[in-house]
């Protein structure tokens, strides 16, 4: 039980700051990556890339601390970093509005754009629904579905697959060491599913 509490405790602190790490939070210096550099939305998803990727490219998020990501728009700092990223993961199912008006804006062909929750069996929005306030005290509307989908392990899951994917196809000379790190945290998600089970 001890380590759902700490799970849950994680997690409560992803959803109240929900794009916590810094534009500026740019994972291993680059001399010590593959040179390709990875872009993530909000923090949940930058986690579980910097799992999957390991030292093999550099990951930097791009809603900063304390920003609200329904309504975070990119600068021009941010949109030069896609235009320069091999890939761009974003968590998707309506948490982040302004992707497609980005994606569009950009001139970088090969960039591989992954919505990782893409697949996934999304919840009714519930309690955040329309004019109710999340667990940061924010007033938005997911609409019918709630987007926070990291929340459950086994989405979590289905999220650090496409993700270890979109690393394989960008980078496969190293798919070894993708699917490896990817396997190493989907066991640990699957160890997690099962005390949630016995312990809730």
């Amino acid at each position: 039980m001890r380590s759902v509490g700490k799970w849950l405790a994680a997690l409560a602190v992803a959803v109240v700051l929900s794009g916590c790490a810094s534009s500026g939070d740019e994972g291993p210096a680059s001399g010590e990556t593959g040179g390709q550099l990875v872009v993530t939305s909000i923090y949940p998803v930058y986690e579980f890339a910097r799992a999957v990727v390991g030292d093999r490219a550099e990951v930097v998020n791009l809603v900063p601390p304390g920003a609200e990501p329904h309504d975070w728009e990119p600068s021009p700092g941010d949109i030069r970093r896609l235009n320069e990223a091999a890939v761009f993961i974003y968590s998707g199912a309506g948490m982040e509005h302004w992707v497609e008006k980005t994606l569009a804006s950009l001139d970088n062909p090969d960039l591989i754009a992954v919505e990782a929750s893409r697949g996934v069996d999304l919840l009714e929005a519930g309690g955040h629904g329309a004019g109710e306030k999340d667990a940061a005290d924010h007033d938005h509307d997911h609409g019918q579905w709630d987007p926070h989908v990291w929340l459950d392990p086994k989405a979590a899951i289905q999220q650090v697959e496409a993700i270890r994917d979109a690393m394989v196809e960008a980078d496969p000379e190293h798919q070894a060491a993708y699917e490896a790190n990817a396997a190493q945290y989907i066991t640990e998600l699957e160890a997690l599913d099962e005390e949630f089970q016995r312990g809730l």
